[in-house]
């Protein structure tokens, strides 16, 4: 598109850009979309779109289905409240000092704050079942299967080793938000102190202090 007619577009004559960042180039870029969503719009139905047919006409089709697309439209919105206390957690610990206490005040509000976009897309009260919950048991379950040599309370008292599949689950997990998916049943079945061990020796610790099913974390050993 020529300059010419961008500026006759768009309200503030530029196009969608993402600046030199470290954060999320394209949460960056669909919040610059939602931006300028009414100019977008007005773009793909002026009689100027109608000249640009000649380049590519199925991109240029594919493009104003989508821009004219309230349900897309719907779905970029999600994406971007969705992550939105994620990027500013993110944000928050992005500094030049030490920040890992930053990550441990934030977490457990983020997930509050991702949960309440979950649940409102999903058209949910806060209490009943998501698919949010179910994402958070299927974790739990595979940490529990992968992890039982390591965390159950019958079996060894061994360390799982960095490149364990119980470490790579451990690693991709809510942890805290594993404790508190813990029932009865399973804290039977596990030592709760052999959990939070394993958490820490994989590299996804959870706070000291914090309150896991019912137990306490301990400050680690000098």
């Amino acid at each position: 598109m020529e300059g010419s007619t961008c500026e006759s577009v768009f309200c503030d004559g530029t196009s969608p850009a993402v600046v030199d960042t470290r954060f999320a180039f394209v949460i960056v870029m669909l919040k610059r979309f939602l931006h300028l969503k009414d100019a977008l719009e007005r773009m793909v139905i002026s009689d100027k779109w109608a000249a640009y047919k000649e380049d590519d006409q199925e991109k240029v089709g594919f493009v104003r289905a989508k821009i004219l697309d309230e349900a897309w439209w719907d779905n970029v919105k999600y994406i971007v409240d969705f992550t939105e206390p994620i990027y500013s957690m993110l944000r928050t610990a992005d500094t030049n000092k030490p920040c890992l206490h930053l990550i441990y005040e934030t977490w457990d509000s983020m997930i509050e704050k991702v949960k309440v976009v979950v649940y409102r897309n999903e058209g949910k009260g806060i209490y009943e079942e998501s698919n949010f919950d179910e994402s958070v048991q299927d974790m739990k379950d595979d940490i529990m299967h992968s992890c039982r040599f390591y965390i159950e309370k019958n079996l060894g008292t061994w360390d799982p080793p960095n490149h364990s599949l119980c470490c790579q689950n451990i690693r991709k997990a809510d942890v805290a938000q594993i404790c508190a998916e813990f029932t009865e049943a399973d804290k039977e079945k596990i030592a709760l102190h052999k959990w939070v061990k394993a958490a820490r020796i994989c590299g996804n610790a959870l706070a000291v202090g914090s309150n896991c099913a019912g137990y306490q974390v301990p400050p680690l050993h000098v």
